[in-house]
């Protein structure tokens, strides 16, 4: 979700990709198993930039939210955001 929320706010993948210190592969690809999850396109590819589809629009503001909750429970628990990226998420205290 990460990819795709930086992928709409600075309408490229490569800038995407070097917000979140990814390669453009992994953005791309990230963003593509939203899409596939979802059954719809998120993003109109437009030569090196990309736009919200409708679609997009819609799932952009939950996307947000969810994102903005994940950090605040991390934050609940002092888990560093970055080191929960680096890692993965991690399954522990018999929560999936």
């Amino acid at each position: 979700m990460r990819a795709f929320v930086m992928a709409a706010r600075t309408g490229s993948m490569t800038s995407a990709a070097k917000a979140l210190n990814y390669s453009v592969s992994a953005v791309s690809v990230q963003i593509a198993r939203l899409e596939k999850q979802l059954g719809v396109p998120l993003l109109e590819r437009r030569g090196k930039s990309v736009v919200l589809t409708d679609a997009g629009h819609a799932v952009h503001s939950e996307a947000c939210a969810a994102i903005e909750a994940h950090t605040r429970i991390l934050a609940a628990v002092k888990v560093p955001v970055s080191s929960e990226a680096a890692n993965g998420p991690q399954a522990s205290h018999g929560v999936a």
